[in-house]
């Protein structure tokens, strides 16, 4: 279930804004024509995640706000300078993109519609699994790899910064190295079994104990041996032919 503080400070910013409703989004924004433009982006990002989920919430809400200060707000805990949008079940809340900049939030507003897939992302997954409870037995860099992967964002020369041991313990994350670093092996075990059998493991998932056992039936090999090995050697691990025609570039897509 969605933090229920959560929803109540979300639709009480939301009843203050302009609503715009395209399809199956709904934007809360001041500016209703940049809601309509976002409103138009969503709808085929929600277009191309159903082709790889197989399946889409009934609605997607995005919130626009003027400051991280109401990202705190609605999470109930600080939020990291780079902290620009986080998404619950259906509902995402971002900060406008107008805004963004790199001495403000280490971010450029071209980068706004994969942050936007990014979250999107975390609404798919909580809607295949049935609920973000479920949707967090996987772990945090399967989670974030997945919505960084399917945004558009690992870069793999950030990627290799990291030692990827990190990744089991999200306290020491890193805000780049480790989202690239698991967007990476996501992307790399995407492409070993394909997105159907890829969302078939992830259906299969109904407890946080399924994931090890899962994982060594689908991929073949034991995420405990994957997760104590740094980036370099997990890409090894997976097949080389993958490894050699995605590794010229340093933008992993």
């Amino acid at each position: 279930m969605v933090e229920k503080n959560f929803i109540k400070r979300y639709d009480e910013i939301a009843r203050s804004l302009n609503k715009i409703e395209i399809g199956s989004v709904i934007v809360f924004a001041e500016d209703s024509t940049q809601g309509k433009q976002i409103a138009v982006q969503l709808n085929s990002m929600i277009n191309e995640l159903h082709s790889f989920f197989g399946v889409k919430p009934k609605q997607i809400s995005l919130l626009l706000v003027d400051s991280p200060d109401k990202i705190t707000y609605l999470r109930s805990k600080p939020t990291p300078k780079w902290g620009v949008a986080v998404a619950r079940a259906e509902r995402i809340v971002a900060v406008n993109p107008k805004l963004w900049s790199i001495e403000f939030n280490n971010h450029l507003p071209a980068v706004f519609p994969n942050v936007l897939k990014h979250e999107l992302t975390h609404s798919f997954a909580a809607c295949l699994m049935g609920s973000g409870e479920k949707a967090m037995f996987f772990p945090q860099w399967f989670n974030e790899g997945l919505a960084n992967y399917l945004g558009n964002q690992t870069n793999l020369k950030e990627a290799m910064k990291s030692h990827f041991n990190l990744i089991s313990s999200p306290k020491k994350w890193a805000a780049k190295s480790e989202y690239h670093a698991s967007g990476l092996i996501v992307g790399l075990l995407i492409k070993k079994i394909g997105s159907q059998n890829f969302v078939g493991f992830m259906k299969s998932i109904d407890s946080r104990k399924d994931f090890s056992i899962n994982f060594k039936k689908t991929f073949g090999f034991s995420f405990s041996k994957l997760k104590r090995q740094p980036v370099k050697r997990k890409i090894d691990l997976i097949p080389t032919q993958l490894r050699i025609k995605q590794i010229k570039s340093k933008k992993f897509k």
